[in-house]
């Protein structure tokens, strides 16, 4: 059986402000059911997205806060105007969501607001979030782009994925599926949350909840929560695997999360995430499992904590920094 929890405790855990009991109350009504768990993620996203998005914006206040409110409203049965006026400072964090929306008009005036009704939103050495019409929320990774008409048709939500990384958790619609044209790959849902990322010449995709068909060349397969796909641009198969590791989420939750990760996997990421060049000299390093969380360190920061844990050396040579006994 489904307890409900009202939205003044959800939001008190959100920002911290809970008593012990409170907390209890609440992390037993996450694990009680997969809805409530989609429900406090949701609201977790929009929470995170807003403290990464602290950038001033001219935006019409008005105008966010009305979005924001029509977003929860579609993924909540509870009543929401009683605690939006009792917590405004989760206002302020919606507001600061929406202030992408300036970005269109600049987008606008430089030419990338399209004729024929299509939003072209790029993102360059920042992240970026925004709210879809459907209210399905978007994260794009730095130096990526995504294209999606201000309205979507009558029988679909179509939009295109053009290059980098990008993560969706899409408002359910039945009669209305989602679909995200990423190279010669559809990716086709309803109502859930995933990754795709078009780095490094693969299409990689990573479902967070629900399920997430994706089709190339006819062939088709399903994944669901914690499971991937990898494809190769010069294949045709579709092998889904086991989701190792978090650290995809990176961008979004802004830490790098190993957990019995092994050195190689973390460089790897480290690499993309500060377009760093740092390499291991001996393979037996490569191996190395790493059990910890590193959130808002600097490179270096990171790099002298690895080398200090496995008591390993570092060097530079030509902008590359080499890890070695």
């Amino acid at each position: 059986m489904k307890k409900k929890i009202n939205e003044d405790l959800l939001i008190k855990h959100l920002l911290g402000e809970t008593t012990r009991e409170e907390r209890a109350l609440v992390d037993k009504w996450i694990f009680e059911h997969e809805d409530n768990r989609r429900k406090y993620d949701s609201f977790k996203l929009i929470w995170d997205t807003s403290r990464n998005l602290a950038q001033t914006t001219a935006v019409d206040e008005n105008e966010a806060w009305n979005r924001f409110k029509k977003r929860v409203n579609e993924k909540s049965n509870l009543d929401q105007q009683k605690t939006w006026n009792k917590f405004s400072i989760l206002k302020v964090a919606a507001i600061l969501i929406f202030a992408s929306i300036g970005l269109w008009l600049t987008y606008s005036i430089y030419g990338n607001y399209k004729r024929d009704n299509l939003i072209t939103l790029q993102s360059t050495t920042e992240t970026i979030a925004d709210t879809l019409s459907d209210g399905s929320i978007i994260f794009l990774n730095k130096d990526s782009e995504i294209q999606f008409p201000k309205q979507f048709a009558k029988n679909n939500r179509t939009i295109r994925l053009i290059k980098g990384e990008a993560f969706f958790d899409i408002a359910p619609d039945a009669e209305k599926p989602f679909i995200v044209n990423v190279k010669d790959v559809k990716v086709k849902v309803v109502g859930t949350s995933f990754n795709i990322n078009t780095n490094r010449g693969l299409t990689d995709i990573i479902v967070e909840s629900g399920i997430v068909e994706v089709e190339k060349k006819d062939i088709i397969i399903r994944l669901k929560r914690n499971e991937r796909v990898t494809i190769d641009k010069e294949s045709s198969q579709l092998e889904k695997k086991e989701v190792s590791d978090q650290l995809y989420q990176y961008y979004r939750t802004k830490e790098f999360v190993a957990d019995d990760t092994p050195l190689y996997r973390l460089i790897e990421v480290l690499n993309e995430a500060y377009d760093a060049n740092i390499a291991i000299e001996d393979k037996d390093l490569e191996n190395l499992s790493l059990n910890t969380t590193f959130k808002n360190k600097s490179l270096d920061s990171i790099v002298n904590i690895i080398c200090e844990t496995f008591n390993i050396k570092k060097k530079q040579r030509e902008g590359q920094i080499i890890l070695y006994r």
